[in-house]
């Protein structure tokens, strides 16, 4: 990516721009000393780096809906489109230019010539307003990148500011008036027209991409379905996600979550060929087997399901480990009732705070969430007379137990929620506990919202 940012300064919309912004902000032969025009170059180009890394940054990491959308066909068909754009205006066939807004700011008119604060706003500026040259690589890696980040590969989020850097390099040396830069001539659109083909390539993948999301959703449903019905009625697997846990849980197994659609091609490939395999049935003899079924997974419960587990897709595998509670760590030892919502309504009611705990046997934080809770620091506020304590195990196949995890503003078990007649939102504590003191501070915030 460094060396595509290099190359940018070798398009006809870069390079022969360079003696004029050296010029604008004091630098190359107006900067007095080489030492000074070496580093108000250096200035000029950090600050490139700077804006494309932070405006990556901001794109990347505010664009959540990436993780639930980039398995769709109309996400990579988007993406197929606007690479295909994007490829045609470096090609000529298009034309984005954000440069011509430069004018209007009009910095050096504003400034100082020579001056740091002057290279770097000329810097900063010349990145957002991206020539046609520049636009669309930029783009292009941004999209690209968040694609990449968004599938959980995290190095793609320093992909803009090593874009940057790249196109920073040149600056300082020739801030300092080193003439390494070769001469403008028409070979600068054949580096643009090279850099235009290669987001094309990208195109071309993302379109490969959405073919096969198509294809893969071309099937007999009723085939899938009938498939997985087999599965559950004959291979000992079961559709149940509750039973199947407390099964587990009880026999001390490990478990196997498969997530599945009945429009999902795959889903059916797998299901007849690697999961009929003998050695992957061998394997799985000593597990508890559950299919579940995300028939719409961009659509609660499934999606929080997927998210869950860290899927983006389907098929999606899980493999848990339920560790089973002893007496002193069991909810119902230690005076909590299970949930229901009439019984958090009636709570509520009588204008006592209820204190839930939403808990699975999978999740090793549930153990220590629960050994918290006995301690005396925790146990002893909790018994107080006007606390209601409720406690759920958490089935991501039943709506009620989903509609409470959506009240909780929460994603993920375990979770610890403490409700009142008057709070707006729950105060909800995910995973870890808050030290004892704010612990307290919290039950007295609900009581004090009766």
């Amino acid at each position: 990516m460094i060396l595509g940012g290099i190359l940018l300064n070798l398009t006809p919309c870069v390079l022969p721009l360079i003696p004029i912004n050296l010029a604008i902000i004091g630098a190359g032969a107006q900067a007095g000393s080489r030492t000074r025009g070496f580093a108000l170059g250096g200035t000029y180009g950090l600050a490139m780096a700077a804006v494309y890394g932070a405006l990556g940054l901001v794109v990347i990491l505010t664009a959540s809906t990436f993780g639930a959308i980039n398995s769709t066909i109309w996400f990579n068909v988007g993406i197929t489109i606007l690479f295909i754009v994007l490829g045609l205006a470096m090609l000529d066939v298009l034309a984005i230019d954000f440069s011509k807004l430069q004018g209007k700011l009009d910095l050096a008119g504003k400034g100082k010539r020579g001056t740091f604060a002057l290279a770097f706003g000329m810097g900063g500026i010349s990145a957002l307003l991206a020539g046609a040259c520049v636009a669309p690589v930029v783009i292009q890696v941004i999209v690209y990148s968040s694609d990449q980040y968004a599938k959980g590969t995290t190095m793609y989020l320093a992909l803009p500011f090593f874009l940057g850097l790249g196109m920073a390099l040149p600056w300082p040396f020739a801030g300092g008036g080193l003439s390494f830069l070769p001469k403008p001539g028409p070979w600068m659109v054949r580096v643009k027209q090279a850099m235009g083909v290669f987001i094309l390539a990208f195109a071309a993948y993302y379109g490969y991409l959405a073919w096969g999301i198509y294809d893969s959703t071309n099937v007999d449903s009723e085939e899938v379905r009938a498939g997985v019905e087999a599965s559950l009625a004959e291979e000992g697997w079961t559709g149940s996600p509750h039973q199947g846990l407390a099964t587990a849980r009880a026999e001390n197994k490990l478990v196997f979550i498969d997530m599945w659609a009945e429009w999902c091609k795959a889903c059916k490939t797998m299901n007849a060929t690697t999961l009929k395999d003998e050695q992957v049935v061998a394997r799985l003899a000593d597990y508890v087997k559950i299919k579940y079924e995300a028939q719409d997974p961009e659509e609660p419960p499934a999606i929080d399901v997927l998210k869950l587990f860290g899927g983006i897709g389907l098929p999606h595998y899980a493999i848990l480990k339920p560790k089973a509670s002893d007496e002193a760590n069991d909810p119902q030892a230690s005076g909590w009732l299970d949930y229901s919502p009439r019984r958090l309504r009636t709570a509520i009611k009588r204008n006592k705070v209820a204190v839930v705990v939403v808990w699975a046997t999978w999740e090793r934080d549930a153990i220590t969430m629960w050994r918290k809770l006995n301690d005396p620091d925790y146990f002893d506020p909790l018994q107080a007379p006007d606390i209601e304590l409720l406690q759920l195990e958490f089935d991501p196949s039943n709506t009620e137990h989903m509609a409470l995890m959506e009240r909780t503003k929460v994603v993920g078990v375990p979770v610890l929620a403490i409700m009142s007649s008057n709070l707006t939102e729950p105060i909800s504590f995910q995973h870890v506990l808050p030290e004892p003191a704010g612990f307290r501070a919290a039950l007295d915030r609900a009581r004090s919202a009766q």
